[in-house]
């Protein structure tokens, strides 16, 4: 069998609280080259390049979020008593 084509596809969904979440994916698909390309080696790198996407994609996202959490969490407890030791 000959192989032309490679298609990978990678996709991650993401809890994002408060009922809400994100689906982060990427799919792409490649020309082979039989005389010249090992298709499972491509296949490996173009899965490794969709996963290289989706963490690119997410980061910031996900960065916002951890942000935003922290802000409101700061806000929500800065009227209350206490040493800001943590303790």
């Amino acid at each position: 069998m000959t192989v032309k084509t490679v298609r990978a596809s990678y996709c991650r969904t993401w809890n994002l609280g408060a009922y809400e979440s994100m689906k982060v994916g990427c799919d792409e698909e490649t020309t082979v080259d039989p005389e010249a390309d090992d298709e499972q080696v491509v296949a490996q790198e173009l899965f490794e390049f969709c996963k290289g996407v989706v963490k690119d994609q997410s980061l910031p996202v996900i960065e916002a979020r951890d942000k935003k959490s922290m802000r409101l969490a700061t806000e929500a407890l800065s009227g209350l008593p206490g040493n800001g030791t943590g303790k």
